[in-house]
């Protein structure tokens, strides 16, 4: 097995063990696939089980039902023409969607000098969505990313479009009373590692009743987590219901450089009472 799939299928968090001691697992070469393949879809279907992916394979052996493809697998079966089950042809949607939005965004950075990300970034992002028929290393990694940086960037496009920038401009910490709404929330995986393992969190985004933002990142194995998506009914499509609560808080600026300097909004530092009286709405305090 190469050193980049080695690498794939270490950061989409299946449980494996390399050896390291030798520097030879650090030279990484591209890992070649079928002509005109596309590696961001070989990618993110690796790692999966072929019986959930592609509709040609259906195991009986049991030894085989724990067989996950790599990246070559899938060039070659989508070579061929074989047909992918729903959770594979979701992924090739998403993967599609993607590779629009992101191409859409850096022709309009091009067009308009609006810059959401720093120019070499927006270079490489360029070049791992248009290579085809390999997996160049250097790119590996954005292919693992791109979907949570997906969904982050569409969930800022919605809070830009649909919220209020927080004006105040303060750094130190402050304690308020407010009435929140649950918004929405965006999954991640942290850059910092623990035992070198990932650690996957949950992005909770939260609105008063001025329209104002506010974030609050748990850990996914954190047990707040189900408190608060109870306590907020983040299950619930519609009539979502507004909390008193009492947090802390401190003003941030948006991580998307086209709206940092126009758009503020608030970090949850701590919950300090959380009310399960709703009662009548007497006025936000939060300025």
């Amino acid at each position: 097995m190469s050193n980049t799939i080695k690498n794939i299928l270490a950061n989409v968090n299946i449980n494996a063990s390399y050896d390291t001691d030798s520097d030879d697992y650090f030279r990484e070469e591209a890992l070649e696939l079928p002509t005109d393949s596309d590696p961001f879809l070989c990618v993110m279907l690796s790692g999966m089980s072929p019986k959930t992916v592609f509709e040609d394979c259906d195991f009986a052996d049991e030894d085989l039902m724990f067989y996950i493809l790599s990246p070559q697998e899938v060039a070659q079966k989508l070579q061929k023409g074989i047909k992918l089950k729903p959770q594979g042809e979701y992924t090739r949607v998403m993967v599609n969607s993607i590779r629009e939005y992101y191409t859409s965004r850096l022709i309009e950075e091009k067009l308009t000098s609006r810059v959401r990300s720093n120019p070499e970034f927006s270079k490489d992002l360029m070049q791992a969505l248009n290579i085809r028929g390999s997996i160049q290393p250097e790119y590996a990694g954005f292919y693992n990313k791109l979907w949570d940086m997906y969904d982050s960037d569409l969930a800022w496009d919605m809070f830009v479009s649909n919220c209020k920038s927080a004006s105040q401009n303060h750094s130190r910490l402050d304690t308020k009373t407010v009435d929140l709404k649950f918004y929405t929330s965006v999954h991640g995986v942290s850059n910092k590692s623990l035992k070198n393992k990932k650690l996957n969190y949950t992005r909770y985004f939260f609105v008063d009743r001025k329209k104002y933002l506010y974030e609050h990142s748990v850990l996914t194995n954190n047990p707040v987590r189900p408190f608060l998506e109870n306590y907020f009914q983040t299950f619930s499509e519609i009539s979502r219901p507004w909390k008193s609560v009492k947090i802390s808080l401190k003003l941030s600026q948006s991580p998307v450089p086209v709206y940092r300097d126009d758009f503020n909004y608030y970090k949850i530092t701590d919950w300090a009472g959380l009310n399960n009286n709703q009662g009548e709405y007497h006025g936000d305090t939060t300025t």
